[in-house]
């Protein structure tokens, strides 16, 4: 089990699996960060992944005025909050990142 978080200023909307392909609403987030404010952070419920299995990830933000930045981090239970994706994200560009 995973916790996704995201930390921005202003909105920030993540969605993981399918989700983040097709079908990607404000009703199907897995973390929603969204509307305008200062550094927030939200996070998502657990989300139970299968170890080897590729996920698509979709992060969107959104910026109005004063700070812009935005920090995606996960967590398990084995593994400390990290922003570090470093050997857990991948970007395909010959199929658009998917």
């Amino acid at each position: 089990n995973y916790t996704f978080y995201t930390r921005s200023d202003d909105s920030s909307l993540l969605w993981i699996g399918d989700n983040a392909k097709v079908g990607f609403s404000l009703t199907n987030l897995t973390v929603d960060n969204r509307g305008l404010h200062g550094d927030q952070e939200r996070s998502s419920s657990p989300v139970s992944l299968v170890a080897g299995a590729y996920y698509p990830i979709r992060i969107q933000f959104g910026e109005n005025a004063g700070g812009d930045f935005i920090t995606v981090n996960f967590s398990t239970a084995t593994i400390t909050k990290t922003t570090n994706g470093l050997g857990y994200y991948y970007y395909n560009p010959a199929t658009n990142g998917f």
